[in-house]
């Protein structure tokens, strides 16, 4: 639970993302979409009884009762069903009640039919299906990675590529199984009623750019330190199954590292291993609802690996320097 000195570094931060002030509340529907809101986040506070600016308006003890009723009601309209934890701070200004909200484990949460997140400036209404999707994924119900490809079928596969991984992965050649590859790509999770996965596609199609174009690597190089400084001096598209374009990339990458540092002055003396990581990282962990390719880009003073959707499952940058991980692409991985 939180002290007085807790809240008021609460009130200090202002109004954002993660921090909803309200001057009072007089509907159990409006506190319904800030708990959806965070919910559908990384979760946070509602304190009620604050101005936008972190001044108190002086709630009284019958506010506070009203108040707690409508937290009472707007929880039940919220679905699914998500904790609701208030705490009420007596101060010399008045009173607030704080309302806290944890990041939900079964995104995403809706009012009324429809998902709302919140952002630096109030709440936004999600329409896309692409950003519902990926609220679905963060929930482990849908992984990008399991959807069919439409129009792809198993003729697609490169069976002598299927069968080379199979073996050195199971120690058992293809022919030796009772199964057929169709029944195999399928417990694999790799194909579904004759069409391939995004996963299947992007490993073990002949040409997976034909059925997923925008998959792909866009590498450039660039002599001087920002984008708009002179035109791009290389630029490749890097296509063909997954680990195709992780050796390609990486070549790319160790052959270009030096060009634009030459000229500059800079030093970028960087072991191969680094890339390595960072770019199979880029691959296996980027959000496949996205569409839009991977991007290296490689400064005079720099290297800038672009890898399209943002951290899965509430992960941040301090949470993963404290260890904690979080696979979005378990078959890719």
């Amino acid at each position: 639970m939180l002290t007085k000195n807790d809240l008021q570094s609460l009130l200090q931060q202002g109004d954002d993302v993660r921090h909803i002030f309200r001057a009072d509340l007089q509907s159990e529907a409006d506190l319904a979409v800030d708990i959806v809101a965070l919910s559908n986040g990384q979760g946070g506070d509602i304190a009620i009884g604050v101005q936008p600016d972190g001044s108190r308006t002086g709630l009284t003890s019958d506010d506070t009762r009203r108040i707690n009723h409508l937290i009472v009601d707007a929880a039940k309209l919220v679905s699914p069903v998500t904790d609701v934890v208030t705490q009420t701070f007596a101060l010399s200004d008045g009173v607030v009640v704080l309302v806290k909200i944890e990041a939900g484990r079964d995104k995403p949460y809706m009012t009324d039919g429809r998902i709302w997140i919140a952002t630096k400036t109030g709440h936004r209404l999600v329409t896309a299906r692409e950003e519902i999707a990926r609220l679905f994924q963060e929930a482990k119900i849908i992984y990008a990675e399991k959807q069919l490809v439409p129009g792809s079928t198993i003729e697609d596969l490169d069976m002598d590529a299927f069968d080379a991984y199979f073996e050195a992965r199971l120690g058992e050649s293809v022919e030796a199984q009772m199964d057929s590859r169709a029944t195999l790509l399928e417990k694999l999770g790799l194909a579904q009623e004759g069409q391939l996965t995004v996963a299947g596609t992007l490993l073990f199609a002949k040409h997976p750019a034909r059925r997923l174009p925008v998959f792909m690597v866009k590498a450039t190089v660039w002599p001087g330190i920002e984008l708009d400084d002179q035109a791009a001096t290389v630029c490749q598209a890097i296509t063909g199954k997954l680990s195709d374009v992780y050796r390609d990339t990486l070549r790319f990458v160790l052959a270009h590292l030096g060009q634009g540092q030459k000229a500059s002055g800079a030093q970028l003396d960087m072991p191969a291993i680094v890339f390595e990581v960072l770019i199979a990282n880029a691959l296996i962990h980027r959000d496949y609802f996205v569409s839009a390719p991977s991007r290296v880009l490689i400064f005079a003073d720099r290297v800038e690996i672009v890898s399209p959707g943002c951290l899965p499952n509430n992960l941040t940058v301090e949470k993963i320097k404290m260890g904690q991980t979080h696979v979005r692409n378990p078959r890719l991985a």
